[in-house]
């Protein structure tokens, strides 16, 4: 199955610069943040069997330690039977918790969101795997999802204290 990513950066003052990656390469994507940065990732048809999963990783460069608020936003559209099934899981560096949701829950405006410190020269790294299920039926055949996740990121200075 054919996943093609793109990624979108919109940073600062309108310096727009474009990834394609292709599915041969590796399934991570570099973003550069500063304050008020806002990078779009673009999923094409992502179509998955029951029981098998993909994953990506994102990685936050920062040019500056600081604490930053991350929100994550989905938008797009999905088939029925793959929205409702499929599993999004978000791991971050230094969290203790995963977050979990279904892929309907964040087409429907469910953000999420990261507090935590970017560390310069050091890349943040965020997971995001989609799992369906080896229990999902035949609601999933046939199925796939087209959507943009949106990484915005803002300093969130002194949310520790």
């Amino acid at each position: 199955m054919l996943t093609l990513i793109s990624v979108l950066l919109l940073v600062g003052a309108g310096l727009t610069v474009y990834f394609v990656t292709h599915p041969n390469r590796s399934n991570i994507i570099d973003v550069d943040v500063a304050d008020g940065t806002s990078s779009e990732v673009r999923f094409e048809s992502l179509a998955l069997i029951p029981g098998a999963s993909s994953s990506y990783t994102v990685r936050l460069n920062s040019e500056v330690t600081d604490e930053y608020e991350v929100v994550l936003e989905f938008d797009g559209t999905a088939s029925a039977g793959l929205c409702e099934n499929l599993v999004v899981e978000i791991d971050c560096k230094g969290m203790a918790n995963r977050k979990t949701a279904k892929l309907t829950e964040l087409l429907s405006g469910k953000s999420i969101i990261i507090y935590d410190t970017l560390t310069e020269g050091e890349p943040y790294e965020i997971k995001i795997t989609y799992h369906l299920p080896e229990s999902v039926g035949n609601e999933a055949q046939n199925t796939e999802a087209s959507f943009d996740l949106t990484i915005k990121t803002s300093n969130a200075g002194g949310f520790y204290e």
